[in-house]
Formats: C-alpha cells, sequence, structure tokens
C-alpha cells in the first residue's frame, strides 16, 4: 500500500467511525443484528455463559499485579455509558485505562462522555492507527482487549507480536471478534440457507428502510465493503490462526453470527418492533445454534481469551 493509499484508507475509515452508532441504526431504526437485545444477550451467553461479562474477565486477573495497580488497554473506542472501558473503570481496581482508536471524533465524544461520568481521571484517550503506529506505552498492561476492531487490520503479525509484548506475565487479552469471509464475503451455504429463510418470513419484515422488499439475504460485493469502509474484514478469516502463532491461547468460544448476520441485515429493526419478529427471532436463534454446534455452519463470530506466551522475547 502506497502513502496515497494509505491516507484514502485512514480518511475514510475515520469518517465512517466518527459516527459509528449510525452504522448499527438509521433514524432509529437497527440494521445491523447484533444491536437488537435479544441477540446481543444471546451473544453474551454465548461468549460467557451464565456469568455477568465483567465478572467473568474480572475473575481471570490476578487480585494484585506485581504489587502494582492494574492497567488496561482498549483497542478501539467503543461508545455509550456502557463501553467496557467504562465498566472496567468502575471496578476501582485500575489506576488507568488506555482506549485508542483511529477516529479522533469518536475518541473526543467519548472522552466527553467519560468526563461527565466521572471517569475522567482513569481513561485517558490517544489517537492511535493500529496499522503503523508505535505501541510505545511506559509501561505493560494487565489487560488488553477487543471488541470489534481487529477484523480492520491488515498487520496482524505486528499487531499481535505487539499485543504480546505489551502484556505483563501474567496479563490477559480477550477479543471479540468477527473471524468470518475475509470482506464479508459470505459461503453459498450460508447465504442458500438465509434467503431460504427470508423467503418463508412475512413480507413486512423483509423490507428495509427504502420501503424495497428484500427477498435474497444479504452479501455485498468486495467492492461495495471496500468503497464502504477499505479495512473491514480485510484479513478476517486468519485472525484466529494468527492470533495463535503470537499468543498463548487459552479458549475460544463460538458465539454465531453466521446465519444471522447475513439474515437480519438491513431488516433487523422489524424483529424488535414487530409482534411477530419479537416471537420469530429466539426461534433463528435457536436454528443457528443447531447449525454451528452441529458443524452444519462454522462460527463467524468469537470470543477468544489468551495469554503472554513466555517463549516470545
Amino acid at each position: 500500500m502506497n502513502d496515497d493509499d494509505d491516507t484514502r484508507r485512514i480518511s475514510r475509515v475515520e469518517e465512517k467511525w466518527s459516527s459509528s452508532a449510525e452504522v448499527y441504526a438509521v433514524d432509529g431504526f437497527k440494521v445491523f443484528w447484533e444491536a437488537l437485545e435479544t441477540a446481543s444477550a444471546y451473544q453474551m451467553e454465548a461468549a460467557f455463559g451464565n456469568t455477568p461479562w465483567l465478572e467473568s474477565i474480572m475473575s481471570r486477573i490476578p487480585d494484585t499485579a506485581e504489587g502494582r495497580t492494574l492497567r488496561a488497554l482498549s483497542l478501539g473506542c467503543t461508545n455509550g455509558e456502557a463501553a467496557p472501558a467504562n465498566e472496567f473503570a468502575r471496578t476501582g481496581r485500575f489506576v488507568e485505562v488506555t482506549v485508542v482508536d483511529i477516529s479522533q471524533d469518536l475518541l473526543a465524544s467519548q472522552k466527553e462522555l467519560t468526563d461527565k461520568l466521572g471517569l475522567g481521571k482513569i481513561i485517558r484517550y490517544r489517537r492511535m492507527d493500529l496499522e503503523q503506529d508505535a505501541f510505545d506505552f511506559e509501561s505493560p498492561f494487565d489487560l488488553i482487549f477487543a471488541v470489534g476492531t481487529l477484523h480492520h487490520i491488515r498487520g496482524l503479525e505486528r499487531l499481535f507480536a505487539n499485543i504480546n509484548d505489551s502484556l505483563t506475565p501474567a496479563g490477559l487479552f480477550f477479543m471479540r471478534e468477527y473471524v468470518g469471509p475475509d470482506r464479508l464475503q459470505f459461503t453459498d451455504h450460508q447465504i442458500e440457507i438465509a434467503t431460504t429463510i427470508r423467503r418463508a418470513l412475512p413480507e413486512r419484515l423483509c423490507t428495509n428502510l427504502e420501503g424495497k422488499l428484500c427477498r435474497d439475504a444479504w452479501r455485498p460485493t468486495v467492492e461495495e465493503v471496500v468503497a464502504d469502509d477499505p479495512s473491514e474484514a480485510i484479513r478476517s478469516s486468519e485472525l484466529l490462526e494468527i492470533a495463535g502463532r503470537f499468543l498463548a491461547v487459552e479458549e475460544t468460544r463460538l458465539t454465531g453470527g453466521t446465519l444471522l448476520d447475513p439474515l437480519l441485515h438491513g431488516i433487523a429493526g422489524h424483529f424488535e418492533r414487530d409482534v411477530s419478529g419479537r416471537e420469530i427471532l429466539p426461534l433463528l436463534i435457536a436454528f443457528e445454534k443447531i447449525l454451528v454446534r452441529e458443524g452444519v455452519l462454522p462460527s463467524d463470530y468469537v470470543l477468544m481469551t489468551a495469554r503472554r506466551r513466555q517463549d516470545r522475547s
């Protein structure tokens, strides 16, 4: 990638994610499957079981870390009061939570909210391009995490080497990520199953925001994906394999999304607003669980936890 390409990449990615909430909902209508409360709850259960996610993660971090107060690093900025960085800061166990992201606007808006919540002394925000900026932090971290960020990175080898080197000896890394086909090129099998279901649903549940009836499941072209966000799912299918080369993986939990993503994209809001949609959604989730469990479909989303590899310098 030359300098001009890199400049265009940064500009487009910053533009898109400076208003990240609009990626998931347009004019109050949810277009992304995981924005649905029922789907989000399904993901949390698949990732953490019956244990609240914060309790699950905190239980894996030592009470003391070499006599120091804990430090955390968030790779990517999540907006809203319930952002993971805010939740970790509220535990009182962290002296510092650093949040990095390529979007200065997103960082600024979240910092404003954080300050209002009284967490400004703990959470620090820093603009950082994970593709090329150095991991020049003063001290290692007891916790490094990413939620929906790393599938946007091309230089995964460099990134995971930096993550490993930035962990304390007992440090924990976790990521909740899309690991499905690159550039959202869902398999024919996925699309066949999702399209069959769409064509069996009432028409009102398959109508998008423009009022168009969408009977075929969603699979954008590579050109459409790149035009919208040149970083989207750039090497997503390699994430788990490369992470395993650089980190000591403890656990990988399959959280699905393989059916729901192409099936509900663009029409998800109907499955919260419409009575029939709300009744149908749990059935779709149950069907996806069966397909993933039986190996009919892989899991396009995972929760992975790992530690520092001690055999790396």
